[in-house]
């Protein structure tokens, strides 16, 4: 392993506006067919991936909400 993950503290303000700013444009995006379009090709998901309405993207955000809560509650 290459080194432990840096703490919170360690972690540039810049990264939590990225963040913010990526779920706003997650919203965004989701909004119109088009969007999730560029949701599909950016998140690299697979063809058969639902994403045809603001339910699914919601979706989507909450699966990758979880995943960043997991990885804040297990910081070391």
């Amino acid at each position: 392993m290459a080194g432990a993950a840096p703490s919170r503290e360690q972690v540039p303000d810049a990264c939590a506006g990225n963040l913010r700013n990526a779920w706003k444009q997650l919203k965004e995006w989701g909004s119109n067919d088009a969007g999730r379009g560029q949701i599909k090709e950016a998140m690299q998901l697979c063809p058969a991936a639902n994403l045809s309405s603001d339910d699914d993207v919601n979706m989507l955000a909450q699966w990758a909400q979880n995943a960043f809560d997991y990885l804040v509650s297990h910081d070391p």
